[in-house]
């Protein structure tokens, strides 16, 4: 009797753990290198998979490449992966790869985003080679595409009542200087009241490709008052309304101009010619671009959730930066840290080693929760 009573515990306890470790992401080292390993009975060696990411299948059959093959399984598909050689593509690949297999029929409209997170968090990755694989999200490139789930942050100066257009915010003077230095007096202009900070959100649309840019918020900052408004003052992102894509440019000039397209490989075209010549914002076929005034600020964020607080963070930010953002010391709440991730919809934990720093320079994804 006390041995079946042993027995029926026993499989218990591994039955708690085996749903333990099919519930959590686990951050480990391995043959050198760090690897996160998604929720599953997955070990840090796998480098094949097949499985079914819950993604209704588009109208037109698919086409494999790149590591991936994807087969109609009834409404939906049933996607193969190959480690080895997904990582070896070019950054941002999987991200234009899912939003062509979209354009061509082979998963639903408005799918693409999905799939290739699906698809990442599908096998064991080095945390840095599945960010580069879908995201070339650095201003020193000089762009960041703008996914659903991001916001924009966009500072814009308020002027006097009928200051002339074309009215520098900040004036600046020579006051004198040597020949190895000079001397330069920053004062904000007389016809300057303020600024409005205005906040938007990528938002992914129903039924249909890529997404759209949505005004959340803004509020003015007058001689030292706040006014909250329920919208900006100027939407400076009005595009076509077949735009899904879009690509912040930070070009050479400090010109800034969003770029919008239909597809992805339409917005890398309309990229190359806007960036080589910013006048073909111009062109009177359709509104695809839009030029951001030189004195308006804006600012690609993602959203997580640090110690219950919402926090807004830049784009490439991580669990260490993240910290920081909210008031800690990264080194000091590792002991206490915990960290959940985007699992299939869902969030789940981050296990990790708490002896070493692994965990600080996890790329956050946007939806992250940390506390400590």
């Amino acid at each position: 009797m006390w041995r079946g009573a042993i027995a029926v515990a026993a499989i218990l306890a591994c039955g708690c753990a085996v749903r333990k470790q099919a519930d959590v992401y686990r951050l480990v080292r391995s043959d050198g290198g760090v690897v996160l390993i998604p929720p599953g009975r997955l070990g840090a060696g796998t480098i094949h998979r097949t499985f079914t990411p819950g993604i209704q299948a588009g109208g037109a059959s698919c086409e494999a490449g790149g590591g991936i093959a994807v087969q109609r399984r009834g409404r939906g598909i049933r996607v193969t992966v190959d480690r080895e050689v997904l990582v070896r593509q070019p950054a941002a690949w999987l991200r234009r790869w899912a939003s062509e297999a979209e354009a061509r029929g082979c998963v639903a409209p408005g799918t693409a985003a999905e799939l290739a997170e699906r698809i990442l968090e599908a096998l064991p990755l080095d945390p840095a080679a599945a960010w580069r694989l879908i995201n070339t999200n650095d201003i020193r490139s000089g762009y960041v595409d703008l996914e659903p789930g991001y916001r924009l942050q966009v500072d814009s100066p308020i002027f006097r009542d009928g200051a002339p257009p074309g009215t520098a915010a900040i004036d600046t003077a020579v006051t004198g200087g040597t020949d190895r230095s000079i001397n330069v007096e920053v004062k904000a202009s007389p016809e300057l009241l303020g600024f409005e900070r205005a906040w938007y959100a990528m938002v992914a649309r129903k039924g249909q490709r890529g997404a759209a840019i949505e005004p959340l918020s803004a509020e003015r900052h007058v001689n030292g008052q706040t006014e909250a408004r329920a919208a900006p003052a100027t939407d400076y992102f009005r595009f076509d309304r077949d735009s899904a894509w879009y690509r912040l440019l930070y070009r050479a000039d400090r010109t800034i101009v969003v770029v919008a397209a239909a597809s992805y490989s339409e917005l890398e075209r309309i990229s190359k010619e806007v960036d080589a010549d910013p006048s073909a914002c111009r062109t009177p076929t359709g509104r695809r671009c839009a030029v951001i005034p030189s004195q308006v600020g804006v600012n690609p964020e993602i959203v997580v959730r640090v110690q219950g607080a919402e926090q807004a963070l830049p784009v490439g930010s991580t669990v260490g930066s993240a910290i920081r953002a909210g008031g800690g010391r990264p080194e000091e709440a590792l002991a206490r840290l915990s960290v959940q991730r985007g699992y299939a919809g869902r969030l789940v934990p981050v296990e990790f080693d708490r002896t070493g720093k692994d965990i600080l320079a996890l790329h956050l994804r946007g939806g992250e929760m940390l506390t400590w």
